[in-house]
């Protein structure tokens, strides 16, 4: 598992360090940036760049978490197998408007509607 680990962080360091030049370059183009710009520009724009990043790793994630809830979840009431169903909403987060992919299901013995996924996050 430390290999993995250790390949992914690098992998995730070198997307960083490419995703970083693309927004420098695009910094640089941008009218704010001309000449020479005052140092809380340059924050203020890296910044929103990383809330961008956040809010795709969030719905990256949550569209994982709903992919791995799989086609059929026990009812938490009555243990009955339920089919699971997954349908996007928007939550705000921290970083703004995120729009997840969920997965649910409906009991039709217990007429409650649960969150397969729920349960294996902690949420």
């Amino acid at each position: 598992m430390d290999g993995r680990l250790a390949k992914a962080e690098q992998e995730l360091d070198q997307a960083l360090k490419a995703a970083a030049d693309a927004a420098a370059a695009l910094q640089r183009l941008s009218p704010e940036h001309q000449g020479v710009p005052h140092y809380s520009i340059i924050e203020q724009a890296a910044h929103r760049i990383g809330i961008r990043l956040s809010c795709l790793i969030q719905q990256q994630r949550a569209g994982d978490v709903a992919a791995e809830a799989g086609r059929r979840a026990m009812c938490p009431g009555c243990q009955k197998l339920c089919e699971v169903e997954c349908q996007t909403r928007t939550v705000k987060s921290i970083d703004g408007d995120v729009e997840l992919i969920e997965s649910w299901a409906r009991c039709s013995r217990c007429e409650r509607t649960f969150f397969p996924s729920a349960g294996e996050v902690g949420v």
